[in-house]
């Protein structure tokens, strides 16, 4: 039964994100985009090696085709913080990659079955557009109100300039931001590395 429950959480943690990358795109129009700062030698940082030999941050998680995604479940360097529930809490998360067409979705987050948060990452031809994000299992929809971020500072290194499904990217990311939503003002910040193997995005197969 354990084994069965950590199973359905992988596939609703993936399915999760995804669904949260993609309705993240379709505001991203609303927000200037930034440059990238391309670092070659940004995947030998000894970092990438101790986060690669950690232990699991959960189970592996379960793909659309039924691998499973071991790499996705270890936990980046990142120290996010965000004040969405009062004082700043800090939560482990991990990182999801996927390309669609000329784009690379990055997603660094965390689900647990029932809510989850982070901040992702689009980018294309050295520009990126960098937002944080929280869902829960009941949201209905799209956002009548959607948030407005204002970039207090927002810095972000790469490994490459241009990538493509199979390969990995390696990161490095720094900001802080804040969000008004419904009246409230929110502040993100987040700082650290962060690595995966880029998927297909599932819509083109």
């Amino acid at each position: 039964m354990k084994i069965f429950q950590a199973l359905l959480s992988g596939i609703i943690l993936t399915i999760s994100m995804v669904a949260t990358v993609y309705s993240q795109t379709s505001k991203s129009k609303k927000y200037n985009t930034s440059t990238v700062v391309i670092v070659p030698e940004l995947s030998d940082d000894l970092i990438f090696d101790t986060l690669n030999n950690q232990v699991d941050f959960q189970q592996g998680i379960i793909e659309p085709d039924g691998t499973i995604d071991t790499l996705g479940a270890k936990t980046t360097s990142v120290i996010y913080k965000s004040t969405r529930f009062g004082k700043a809490s800090i939560q482990p998360v991990n990182c999801k990659a996927w390309m669609k067409s000329d784009t690379l979705f990055i997603n660094v987050g965390s689900w647990d079955g029932y809510t989850g948060g982070g901040f992702t990452i689009n980018y294309i031809n050295r520009n990126f557009v960098l937002e944080p994000y929280y869902s829960q299992h009941t949201d209905a929809g799209p956002d009548p109100h959607p948030p407005v971020f204002t970039i207090i500072y927002c810095d972000l290194k790469l490994d490459k300039p241009v990538y493509t499904a199979g390969n990995m990217v390696h990161g490095y990311v720094d900001f802080k931001i804040k969000e008004r939503h419904y009246g409230k003002t929110i502040m993100h910040t987040a700082r650290g590395y962060f690595r995966d193997r880029i998927k297909i995005w599932w819509g083109n197969k």
